[in-house]
């Protein structure tokens, strides 16, 4: 081989290598451009999907959070009506030991009204044991009262019932108690809103307006 025919054989081989490495580094350059969108998009969707899970984290614990504090102002309503309703439960209880520590002519005026309250008129009215004596000597009174306003006399009966205070009133179809139990309970039915109300608002005025 000449040395002109050796020199064109380099130049062709080194041209061929030449291009061969430059589409080798082409490739390579593609490679790493490809291995850094990979690497790109990869990170993306890392942050994406650890984003998402703070964001369910943070709403779970917002969630869990929200439903403590709920809770908690459940059981504090239920606390404070808890402790109204004892509050409560002690006035009309103070209320009931002041009634049936009535004596003398105070209480004889409260069986008197309360007989003129409840008899249709016509009953047998049978005394509690604590209040016989003093229903006795003004069943006078009871039955003038009832005359004056239509209704039949009552009856006085010799028998009296065990109670804490009052009597019953017994007529054919039906015995009504009107004792100081069944009389607090109705006092305490009508009245309880508006105690509730000055105990807790301290006022008459929110009392009716709650009823």
């Amino acid at each position: 081989m000449t040395d002109t025919a050796a020199s064109g054989l380099d130049a062709i081989v080194k041209r061929i290598i030449e291009d061969a490495q430059r589409d080798a580094d082409s490739s390579v350059e593609a490679a790493n451009r490809e291995a850094a969108l990979v690497e790109e998009r990869a990170c993306a969707d890392a942050r994406r999907v650890l984003d998402d899970y703070r964001a369910r984290a943070e709403a779970l614990s917002a969630s869990v959070m929200e439903r403590n504090r709920t809770n908690a102002q459940l059981e504090g309503r239920k606390l404070t009506l808890a402790r109204k309703r004892a509050l409560i439960d002690e006035v009309f209880g103070l209320a009931y030991e002041r009634l049936c520590a009535l004596s003398g002519a105070p209480r004889g005026e409260l069986l008197c009204a309360l007989a003129l309250r409840e008899a249709q008129g016509g009953e047998t009215l049978v005394p509690s044991e604590a209040d016989a004596g003093l229903l006795r000597e003004r069943i006078g009174e009871i039955n003038a009262a009832l005359a004056a306003s239509g209704r039949q006399r009552l009856s006085m009966s010799e028998e009296t019932v065990a109670m804490d205070g009052g009597f019953l009133l017994r007529a054919q179809s039906y015995v009504k108690s009107c004792s100081f139990t069944a009389l607090l309970a109705d006092v305490r039915a009508v009245h309880e809103t508006r105690v509730a109300a000055l105990l807790f608002d301290g006022t008459v005025e929110n009392a009716h307006a709650q009823r």
